[in-house]
């Protein structure tokens, strides 16, 4: 239910030394969630759509 990400990133002309990053991705339980795809589109201005909070906040 989890997924260590782990990256280096090394490029001797933007960076001084390799750039390490490093997270979780956890999977979420509830029974009734759904992952929603989101696709990344050049100009693409409604994200907010997409994420609960806002969505609450346009329904009350």
């Amino acid at each position: 239910n989890t997924i260590n990400y782990q990256a280096t990133l090394e490029d001797p002309k933007v960076f001084t030394r390799p750039f390490k990053i490093a997270f979780a991705l956890e999977r979420n339980a509830e029974p009734d969630y759904q992952q929603m795809e989101y696709a990344c589109v050049e100009g693409e201005r409604d994200l907010q759509h997409y994420t609960e909070e806002e969505g609450a906040k346009k329904k009350t």
